[in-house]
């Protein structure tokens, strides 16, 4: 499942992404990846080897990532003593320079730390590393990655939303991501899990409604009944984080359903077609940040991607 905040309905129009407009009015919510990466006009076969690895439960958002090209966010930034960074991928390619206050870090820290996201990644990779940089960059993006979730709320509900599936950034990096065969580490997807642990242990989860067991076939509507929902219904409209969502039932979800059947049947390009014919290489890129990005990002960690939003639960189906 993918989260699509509602900022994405923007997104969504200006790129004519037909598959996901039937559901841009109820977003926020959760999106079956493989009708995202259809959307976007992408094969799904690094989602596959994803699912292979990590099983086909496992949850993420742009939200999660340190750089946003193809879906909009804006990191909401945080200070480190008197220095404000725009975000987690400024404070971790400066740390490839040295530890908070030494003196490769400060004397590249107020540029880094205003740079814009690929900017400074360009800027991370021209940097000569710290001689124990393979040995603690994970320490370092777990350090920018705490800051960054730690400084906002909303950002702390969608992480703990996601509990208890796994998350898993499908891209190209091997290292960070889960390569585009599935087998990369994945490291980020566990950083994360692993900060989602602490913040819960913390007390950080209380009143965060689970991602959990989706998709469901049961919604529960405000008045407490429940709604027996086919597993492909459109998207469950969000309510306030503290008041119970409502379902979409009726003629409302009906005339939604229509509404993606006929995009559906209508033929024409791979971004309005859901059967789209694998022309591109096995391992092209299923459902990354953006293809010009991923090829830039190798191993040394760049590039990572971000995150904040509204976390309530919203299915959108399965596909």
């Amino acid at each position: 499942m993918y989260y699509l905040s509602k900022e994405q309905i923007s997104v969504i129009r200006s790129k004519g992404l037909a598959l996901l407009e039937p559901y841009a009015d109820s977003l926020p919510g959760w999106v079956p990846t493989r009708l995202v990466a259809r959307a976007l006009g992408y094969s799904t076969a690094a989602i596959e080897a994803a699912e292979c690895r990590h099983g086909n439960n496992y949850a993420w958002c742009t939200e999660f990532e340190n750089v946003h090209s193809t879906w909009t966010f804006a990191e909401p930034g945080f200070m480190v003593g008197n220095r404000r960074f725009n975000g987690s991928e400024q404070l971790y390619q400066l740390l490839k320079a040295g530890d908070l206050g030494s003196e490769g870090f400060e004397i590249h820290a107020d540029l880094f730390a205003s740079s814009a996201e690929m900017e400074v990644y360009a800027r991370g990779r021209d940097l000569i590393l710290r001689p124990d940089w393979e040995a603690c960059k994970d320490t370092c993006m777990m350090f920018a990655l705490r800051l960054k979730f730690e400084s906002n709320y909303g950002l702390r509900k969608l992480l703990l939303s996601t509990y208890p599936r796994p998350l898993v950034s499908v891209k190209s990096d091997k290292y960070w991501g889960a390569g585009l065969n599935g087998t990369g580490l994945n490291r980020l997807g566990e950083l994360l899990v692993e900060l989602r642990t602490d913040l819960m242990a913390q007390g950080g989860g209380v009143g965060a409604p689970p991602l959990g067991g989706l998709p469901s076939r049961v919604g529960r509507a405000a008045d407490g009944a429940t709604d027996e929902r086919p597993l492909d219904a459109p998207p469950l409209p969000p309510a306030e984080w503290d008041v119970p969502r409502e379902v979409i039932y009726g003629k409302e979800r009906n005339a939604l359903m229509s509404g993606l059947r006929n995009t559906l049947k209508k033929p024409g390009s791979a971004k309005s077609d859901p059967v789209v014919e694998d022309k591109q290489d096995a391992f092209e890129p299923a459902f990354e940040e953006e293809a010009s990005a991923a090829a830039a990002i190798d191993n040394d960690g760049g590039g990572e991607g971000s995150g904040g939003g509204d976390s309530r639960v919203t299915v959108l189906g399965r596909v």
